[in-house]
């Protein structure tokens, strides 16, 4: 009689039975599992999070309408914040070497708001 690992578990060649998935750390998750595989943490991507919830479950928690992290493998919502576009004009230091209104490379400010070389800004 065959019968498959149900969700979260896996079992390894050599295995006797079904074992759960290891967790990944808080900010990262799992992916490539199978049910003879535990595939590999990756960290969440920025915009997102991952908290302690189902740390074995595939994808990362986007952060609410209008709102990014600082960079990835944030850990829960309350790293998300409201992010300054880059191209707006509005320079906010922590996210931006510069902004000068457009998102044109060439003209000392990159289309993603950084200081190109050759190039000063104030």
């Amino acid at each position: 009689v065959c019968s498959e690992c149900a969700a979260g578990k896996y079992l390894a060649s050599g295995m006797a039975a079904c074992e759960d998935l290891p967790g990944c750390v808080p900010g990262y998750y799992r992916t490539g599992t199978s049910t003879s595989s535990i595939g590999s943490c990756l960290p969440c991507a920025k915009g997102t999070y991952k908290d302690r919830m189902g740390l074995w479950s595939d994808g990362c928690t986007q952060c609410p309408d209008d709102l990014t992290t600082d960079g990835p493998a944030e850990t829960s919502e309350s790293a998300c914040r409201l992010g300054d576009p880059c191209g707006n004009s509005f320079r906010l230091p922590a996210d931006e070497g510069c902004d000068d209104g457009n998102l044109v490379d060439g003209d000392g400010c990159s289309s993603s708001c950084t200081i190109e070389d050759n190039y000063a800004c104030s």
